[in-house]
């Protein structure tokens, strides 16, 4: 995304800092249990939904929760979400699975029922690739490794002048760093959040927008639907968190910058399968 390259962006900059300080306050899967929809009702009170062939719809007054049948994707209010599984229905009406209302749902209608950071939050802050590795290089000569660096620089400085936040980075200079150093930097500071800054690029020049990730559900796959994995990665113990994280920032991020919403989408990256807390990949745009 062009924009953050331009010394005139400030607006668009900082606003990237109001998302992280607001984030800080507050295919189907057979073998998974699954939990009604109607629980939204008896347990939130949203009233009896709106169902199309197209769509299942609970509104409240200040949520609106949009299913696709046979589809992932959500719209929490008009926020881009991918959930673990599409919705299905038996004889008890429509369901979605156990981690997708736990870990999707209930983050969001009820933020205060997680875990609060300590008193002095520590936000890590991972500039993506670095040294031998540039990341993405766009037409306009766009080296993601130095975007990216600089967009944490510069947030890592907005980010201090908050009382009771303090604010580190996995790198702070253009050094080759493992993917697996980055969690243990930030397992080693005992950080509180963790959010690695990218820059995305596409074969189709045409792609744009904003794209934030979070782990998928154990046994369930990515977005992009590559094969399942069952095995239990350290970073599922923060999903609730984490999906409020991505959250949080993502609609601002995309409203603030007027940019494409793509999505918080679900990859295993190798950043986010052992973070030692909740953790999101952001990506800031595309340098193609």
């Amino acid at each position: 995304m062009s924009s953050w390259s331009k010394p005139n962006s400030g607006r668009r900059r900082c606003a990237i800092v109001g998302i992280f300080f607001l984030a800080l306050v507050t295919s189907s899967n057979a073998a998974s249990p699954l939990v009604r929809l109607s629980t939204l009702s008896s347990k939130y009170g949203f009233p009896k939904p709106v169902v199309t062939k197209t769509s299942i719809v609970y509104k409240s007054k200040f949520t609106t929760l949009t299913f696709h049948p046979q589809s992932r994707r959500l719209f929490i209010n008009d926020t881009l979400a991918w959930m673990n599984s599409a919705p299905v229905i038996n004889k008890k009406g429509w369901h979605i699975t156990v981690p997708d209302f736990s870990s999707v749902i209930e983050p969001v209608l009820n933020p205060r029922g997680l875990s609060k950071p300590r008193s002095t939050p520590l936000i890590m802050i991972d500039p993506g690739h670095g040294g031998n590795d540039t990341g993405a290089i766009g037409k306009k000569k766009i080296i993601e490794k130095k975007v990216v660096l600089d967009i944490a620089k510069r947030l890592r400085k907005k980010l201090i002048r908050y009382n009771n936040i303090n604010v580190a980075l996995t790198r702070s200079r253009d050094s080759t760093i493992s993917l697996a150093k980055r969690s243990s930097i930030a397992r080693s500071a005992k950080a509180d959040l963790f959010v690695s800054i990218h820059i995305n690029s596409a074969a189709n020049t045409k792609a744009q927008g904003i794209e934030t990730y979070v782990l998928p559900a154990k046994g369930f796959p990515s977005t992009s639907g590559k094969a399942d994995k069952n095995k239990t990665l350290s970073g599922n113990k923060h999903d609730p968190q984490s999906f409020l994280l991505a959250y949080c920032i993502h609609k601002h991020l995309v409203a603030e910058t007027a940019s494409p919403d793509r999505g918080i989408r679900r990859a295993r990256f190798g950043v986010l399968n052992n973070a030692p807390c909740p953790a999101i990949l952001v990506e800031c745009g595309f340098a193609s």
